[in-house]
């Protein structure tokens, strides 16, 4: 993935007022093809939600992801909202390249770098799930409404 100076401080910027920085936490509910033995699945993940349709879009036409469009609100008065999203080893390799330009989620992209990275199809070891674990619950806390 490549982009500019100007455009990755652009995104950066969009990141740091209209995005989040987290890792999701997938549990196994119901889901007969489950793969893993553990409880629940953490999958690194950058997002954006607004009304502005243009700027989603711009988003994913740019650096790929899922797009969505969100209408199912509760009051009439609430406009439609669209999404974009990156997951996985995608979000961490854009988060690399906006990095510098961050300030206001910079502390929730260094939690995502140390996300331990495995193959697809190894088993998750108790070293790396735990550690997983704690990184969740260090970016759930940075993460907080309020959060200094």
């Amino acid at each position: 993935m490549k982009m500019s100076k100007l455009t990755a401080s652009y995104v950066a910027g969009i990141i740091d007022g209209e995005g989040y920085i987290g890792l999701l936490r997938i549990s196994k509910g119901n889901k007969a093809k489950w793969q893993s033995l553990r409880e629940f699945k953490y999958m690194p993940c950058v997002k954006v939600v607004m009304t502005n349709k243009e700027i989603i879009d711009w988003l994913y036409k740019s650096f790929g992801g899922t797009f969505e469009t969100r209408t199912k609100n509760t009051s009439p008065n609430c406009r439609v909202s669209y999404g974009w999203q990156l997951r996985k080893l995608q979000a961490i390799e854009f988060l690399k390249i906006i990095y510098p330009y961050l300030m206001v989620k910079r502390k929730q992209a260094e939690v995502l770098f140390r996300y331990p990275q495995i193959k697809a199809g190894t088993i998750i070891s108790d070293e790396v799930y735990e550690k997983r674990n704690k990184l969740f619950e260090e970016i759930k806390e940075l993460n907080k409404r309020g959060a200094a």
